[in-house]
């Protein structure tokens, strides 16, 4: 994966990973699958973890839950593998529905390095220009001296009059290497389609938020995945809606010199047959090409308005050039409806999820199928193979509807969530050993 100039710690480049190979707690029906933490789908616990999780330096994962808590607001969490074998659980934190620090925390986890975490709210917040709920709010999470934690309220959407500072942060925050955060929100801003911020330490433990970007539609709309650095310092994101072709759009926003941003559309999506509605961060590989999926569109049989695609993004002195590399399909095999990014193994063969589909015989799915997480490779003559490397569902336990991106250890092992079933039907953490 591409060495970036200004490094996230989320999503596709965990800071630090396991060393050590993790007992298997789950019983599992493949060799590859293996359910290492289920949660329990009520509102007092965690439940529903839709995010990318991340490591620390000793082997635990951190992540949020998009509900669950006292009144059902959401949680942040660390699962700790034991010396004995398995992993236990401490929310670090209960996300309180309608209350002023934010609640719904879907944007996942970034750490500064030195045990810190930082995220963001999608409701909530003392803002009130973005509407009842409240625009949301970047958010840090430190540990305490007595071993809590305690969350602290960085910037509120929503406080600025039309909601120009933007509202409903979705995609996670990423760090550039001077500490300054960057995301996205899906509405607000100058023409309310959505923006990219900026936010930076002034004085003390005080911050401050800068718009980088409003989307105006015709560059794109409801911006919610996060954004990636280029070798360059330049970021690269998506937004689902809008753009020349309202299908959606990669988009680049530079660095140039004089502290100003210029975003420029990269590729604009379709209705047509090459995919639309990207959802999942993007993903560099060593040469600079970019690599996505998108959630409908293609020419995948039995989807009513597409079962999704994974594309590539090359640069040229012309410009970009988009490639679709696999179109799924509705069969009864294949997965479809991907809504996450993708990630490289050392061998440059992508893997991601797809939150529908796979083996229709499965007797613990719906007709929906449970999902899937598939293998992409490079063959001969630029072409790309498919393999499913797992089925969701495939034991009665097994979790189901992976919706975030996965990360890798230090051995080639997989880790990522599913939002639903488990034993206790609220969702999952599972392995895909090596």
């Amino acid at each position: 994966m591409m060495q970036t100039k200004k490094r996230t710690l989320s999503l596709t480049s965990a800071f630090a990973v396991l060393a050590a190979t993790i007992f298997v707690t789950g019983v599992f029906a493949t060799a590859q699958e293996t359910v290492l933490y289920n949660f329990n789908d009520n509102s007092f616990a965690p439940w529903k973890p839709t995010s990318t999780l991340i490591f620390d330096g000793a082997g635990n994962l951190y992540g949020t839950t998009l509900e669950g808590g006292i009144d059902n607001g959401g949680t942040g969490f660390e699962l700790s593998p034991q010396p004995g074998g398995g992993w236990n659980e401490t929310v670090l934190h209960v996300f309180h529905n309608g209350d002023n620090e934010g609640y719904y925390p879907q944007g996942g986890l970034v750490t500064d390095g030195v045990g810190n975490f930082y995220g963001v709210a999608y409701y909530g917040g003392t803002g009130t220009n973005c509407g009842i709920f409240g625009g949301g709010t970047a958010f840090e999470l430190s540990p305490t001296l007595t071993g809590g934690w305690k969350e602290r309220v960085l910037h509120t959407f929503g406080s600025l009059p039309g909601c120009a500072d933007g509202g409903s942060p979705w995609g996670g925050l990423t760090f550039d290497d001077s500490g300054n955060l960057y995301g996205t929100t899906v509405a607000g801003g100058a023409f309310g389609w959505g923006t990219i911020f900026k936010l930076s330490r002034t004085s003390g433990e005080n911050w401050n938020e800068i718009i980088l970007h409003s989307f105006d539609g015709n560059d794109g709309q409801a911006p919610n995945s996060t954004m990636v650095f280029d070798s360059a310092g330049n970021l690269y994101g998506t937004t689902e809606l809008g753009g020349p072709y309202y299908g959606g759009t990669v988009f680049e926003l530079a660095d140039v010199p004089g502290g100003n941003w210029t975003l420029r559309v990269l590729h604009g999506f379709s209705t047509s047959s090459g995919g639309y509605q990207p959802q999942g961060a993007l993903v560099f590989d060593t040469a600079g090409n970019v690599y996505g999926t998108t959630y409908l569109g293609g020419v995948g049989k039995n989807c009513s308005i597409g079962c999704g695609t994974v594309f590539e993004l090359s640069p040229s002195a012309r410009g970009w050039t988009k490639k679709t590399l696999h179109y799924f399909t509705n069969n009864g095999k294949d997965g479809y409806q991907p809504v996450s990014g993708l990630i490289f193994d050392a061998a440059g063969n992508l893997y991601g999820t797809t939150i529908y589909g796979g083996d229709s015989t499965l007797p613990n799915c719906s007709g929906l199928g449970c999902g899937t997480v598939f293998k992409l490779t490079l063959a001969t003559g630029g072409t790309w193979a498919e393999r499913i490397v797992h089925n969701f569902g495939a034991f009665k336990n097994d979790g189901e509807f992976p919706e975030a991106g996965m990360i890798l250890d230090a051995a080639g092992n997989f880790y990522g969530t599913t939002s639903g079933a488990g034993s206790n039907l609220g969702g999952t953490v599972f392995e895909i050993a090596h």
